[in-house]
């Protein structure tokens, strides 16, 4: 995360403030697994959007399931 300016620190929302000193203290593995959760997040309401299934690791099988079904 680039560093920000004092002017841009001061627009910032007390809730934006928060979020950002709560990310400049999380582990490498915090992040990584943040970041992981988010493009998990992405790739489920993508797939939504345009009526896609996901395929997915079950059994040790590729299983497609309906984006609508995880929770």
């Amino acid at each position: 995360m680039p560093i920000l300016s004092l002017l841009d620190w001061r627009r910032k929302t007390e809730s934006e403030r928060a979020g950002i000193m709560f990310r400049l203290r999380m582990s490498l593995q915090d992040k990584a697994e943040a970041a992981m959760k988010k493009a998990i997040r992405q790739v489920v309401e993508r797939h939504k959007k345009t009526g896609r299934t996901l395929a997915v690791w079950k059994n040790g099988k590729v299983v497609r399931i309906s984006p609508y079904s995880v929770g």
